[in-house]
């Protein structure tokens, strides 16, 4: 939802939720995270 939201790109989203603890809190984390949920190519699969 945040991709399509924000139009970026699978690697943006991952750089992005990595940096932003809204996107972290948005889907669901309780607390903040520094590293990637996954890596870019994950989310092509995720999707399908």
């Amino acid at each position: 939802m945040l991709k399509h939201i924000r139009n970026l790109s699978d690697e943006s989203e991952v750089e992005q939720w990595s940096e932003n603890m809204y996107y972290q809190y948005f889907s669901g984390e309780k607390f903040f995270a520094t590293k990637a949920p996954c890596e870019a190519s994950e989310l092509v699969h995720i999707r399908n």
